[in-house]
């Protein structure tokens, strides 16, 4: 899996600023400063990072984000709004405005265990939840 360049031409897909902001709020609650979303927008260009009907949505209706995000997770961990994802959150985590967001909070064990539990279970719920929707989109973009 992971991110690989297509081999070809820049991505013909547009990216703008407001699907930086969508996304980077749906990773870490906050909008990205200019520099991130110019560095986000470059990296999906030069990664010809196509469009997805899962993508479109999630855009469209940011509310549903979580649910495609768990669905393509489990059954199109390809799709390009993962892709997206990823890359906005590599954008994100190499930057010290969002260390609190990747970085863990020293914790003792029973409360650690607790909050690793506690997002297993809800990542599950949006996988299963989510894959129903992503498998009947489709792969079309």
């Amino acid at each position: 899996m992971g991110i690989r360049s297509n081999g070809s031409a820049p991505t013909k897909v547009p990216v703008d600023d407001r699907e930086a902001r969508i996304l980077a709020s749906y990773l870490v609650n906050r909008l990205p400063r200019p520099e991130h979303r110019l560095r986000y927008r470059e990296a999906v260009r030069r990664l010809a990072i196509g469009g997805s009907r899962a993508l479109r949505l999630g855009l469209r209706f940011p509310v549903l984000l979580g649910l495609l995000d768990g669905g393509c997770g489990l059954v199109r961990p390809d799709d390009p709004l993962r892709q997206r994802l990823l890359v906005m959150a590599a954008v994100l985590e190499a930057t010290t405005d969002h260390v609190e967001e990747f970085l863990p909070a020293p914790r003792p064990i029973p409360v650690l265990v607790a909050v690793c539990l506690y997002h297993g279970v809800k990542a599950a719920i949006k996988g299963v939840v989510g894959a129903p929707f992503v498998l009947l989109m489709g792969r079309g973009e």
